[in-house]
């Protein structure tokens, strides 16, 4: 079967159009798989950046309980403020504040920047002994500090809020948020 050109020039951009039409559904698929799973990496990367935290303050909360007795922790002035600050020793933090089993300010490093407990959903997750982590891309850690603003380009402040529960314990002895530069995360 012969075709004239008109009808071989229409073919032609009919095939061309479908070529066109199966790469623009593969790249958006593609595109769109490639955000999802870059989605789902990132909040691993803060999930476990939180589960960190928890697991070493666990640890120094272990080891302030066999120093100062079980029961001491939580009723001596600043034995959980000493256990969490060895925690931020280890990754950078800039600002922590603890908050007893009552969601009461129990004391924060370098000052206290506000008595606002969590909100209400997460203070549940935290009392189920899970982390909450966000990173806070509009606002930096001096910002939330209302420190006066560092040199150089901003990073958003990783704000990770964890269950300060002893190993093996079920009930948290209250929570701890840190305030650590996110920069590098947010990458």
């Amino acid at each position: 079967m012969l075709f004239s050109l008109p009808e071989l020039k229409s073919t032609r951009l009919a095939h061309a159009g479908v070529l066109a039409l199966m790469v623009g559904v593969l790249g958006g698929v593609v595109g769109a798989v490639t955000l999802q799973l870059r989605e789902g990496l990132h909040g691993q990367i803060l999930r476990r950046e939180a589960d960190t935290l928890a697991a070493v303050s666990a640890m120094q909360l272990d080891l302030g309980a066999a120093e100062l007795g079980d029961g001491a922790l939580a009723e001596v002035p600043g034995a959980l403020l000493s256990a969490v600050l060895k925690t931020s020793r280890l990754r950078g933090v800039s600002g922590v504040r603890i908050f007893d089993a009552d969601r009461r300010l129990n004391s924060a490093w370098p000052f206290r920047w506000t008595e606002e407990p969590p909100a209400e959903a997460d203070w549940r997750e935290l009392a189920a002994g899970g982390p909450v982590v966000r990173l806070r891309r509009g606002e930096t850690v001096d910002e939330i500090l209302g420190l006066p603003a560092a040199l150089g380009a901003p990073q958003p402040a990783l704000e990770a809020w964890v269950p300060l529960r002893r190993s093996g314990s079920p009930a948290p002895l209250g929570v701890a948020q840190f305030l650590i530069n996110g920069g590098g995360i947010a990458d």
